[in-house]
Order: C-alpha cells, then sequence, then structure tokens
C-alpha cells in the first residue's frame, strides 16, 4: 500500500490506461484521468472512483492543468509531444 499519492492517467479509455485505473486505485493511488470524451468514462466500473478532467493529453495547456497537484504521469505521453511532431 502506498501514501495515497495523486497521479494522472493518460488513455483510460483505452486498453492500457483502462486496465490501470482499477489497479492504481486497489494499491491506493488517487486517480485523476485525462480523457478527450469524458463521457465514455462513465461506463467503467471505477468511473466514480476518480477525478475526470477533460482535455487532450497531446494539447500542452491542457496536459499541464491536469497535472497540477498530481505526483506522477501513466502512461507518459511526451513522446507524442516533440517540438515539431504532428499526428497523421
Amino acid at each position: 500500500m502506498n501514501d495515497g499519492g495523486q497521479v494522472l492517467v493518460t488513455g483510460a479509455t483505452g486498453y492500457i490506461g483502462g486496465r490501470l485505473v482499477p489497479e492504481l486505485l486497489s494499491a491506493g493511488y488517487r486517480v485523476r484521468v485525462l480523457a478527450r470524451h469524458p463521457e465514455r468514462i462513465s461506463s467503467r466500473d471505477w468511473a466514480d472512483d476518480v477525478e475526470v478532467f477533460a482535455g487532450d493529453a497531446t494539447a500542452r495547456p491542457d496536459l499541464r492543468r491536469a497535472l497540477e497537484g498530481r505526483r506522477g504521469l501513466l502512461p507518459d505521453p511526451r513522446p507524442r509531444l516533440r517540438v515539431g511532431v504532428r499526428r497523421a
């Protein structure tokens, strides 16, 4: 069990993030999820146990706001945020 650290999870509606969130919750973390489509979180069993933040992990302002007060970020989207790289 940890000290209840606060983490941000990106991709919570996807395969990895959707499986990571319940593991973090059961380990005692307080979880905030960043989702482009926050309405998709409501169908998850853990939806009532997380803080949902609407935004896009590839948009730096959204990511900065979502990270406020968090101690960690999982999975880390930074490789997609390199300057000059655009998603197709």
